[in-house]
């Protein structure tokens, strides 16, 4: 198994950026775009240059996430294990409730709203069992084959957002499977859920930063 980090990159948190130097795995960060221009083709760029790269899976998070080097080999492993399923990590829903970002449930709403979701506590997550099926992926270090990814391509919901919550639902209703690793907890960097983060540091920087795909090989 080879997987590549793949990043939604838009903005530039220290805090995430810290982090990311202590993983061992090749990135991709897609750096600058919105949401729509990643769904148009940005985002078939990066699984033809994982294919050309000779990576099998492809994990994808976004930079306000914290993954702590145990949680991401959780997830590999159990990916490299199960191919025919999709492997996630699980994080604070915000920094002020004790929700949990998976879903107990399916979600049937064809857009996302608040009562879309059945968050369980973070409490109810770290009692249950070392796997847990989960119909949210959250795109927190989510882990499957480049040939799943394909199948299930970067797509909108509305107006152009909610991607994670778009290839959820669709894989929930082909019958694959949603897998959380109860030990592969990662930390989200969103403070109040509610309203936009307007702290300096974790600001959007879409049409102040460069686009680009860019690789980084080394790890």
């Amino acid at each position: 198994m080879q997987s590549v980090l793949a990043i939604l990159n838009p903005r530039c948190i220290p805090d995430f950026e810290a982090s990311l130097e202590l993983l061992d795995i090749p990135t991709v960060r897609i750096r600058g775009y919105t949401e729509p221009e990643i769904a148009a083709g940005v985002w078939q760029r990066v699984l033809d240059g994982a294919r050309e790269r000779k990576f099998t899976h492809l994990t994808l998070i976004s930079d306000d996430l914290v993954v702590p080097p145990d949680s991401l080999d959780a997830i590999l492993e159990h990916a490299s294990q199960h191919p025919d399923r999709v492997s996630t990590g699980w994080a604070n829903v915000d920094e002020l409730q004790q929700d949990a970002g998976i879903a107990r449930r399916p979600l049937v709403d064809a857009e996302p709203t608040a009562s879309s979701y059945s968050f369980p506590t973070w409490r109810s997550v770290l009692a249950g069992p070392r796997v847990q099926q989960t119909f949210f992926t959250g795109f927190v270090a989510t882990t499957c084959l480049l040939s799943l990814w394909n199948r299930y391509p970067y797509t909108l919901c509305g107006d152009g957002w909610a991607a994670d919550y778009s290839m959820s639902r669709r894989l929930t209703a082909d019958g694959v499977r949603i897998d959380c690793l109860r030990d592969a907890f990662c930390l989200h960097l969103k403070h109040d859920r509610r309203v936009p983060d307007d702290r300096p540091e974790r600001r959007l920087l879409v049409g102040e930063m460069a686009q680009e795909v860019l690789w980084q090989m080394g790890g």
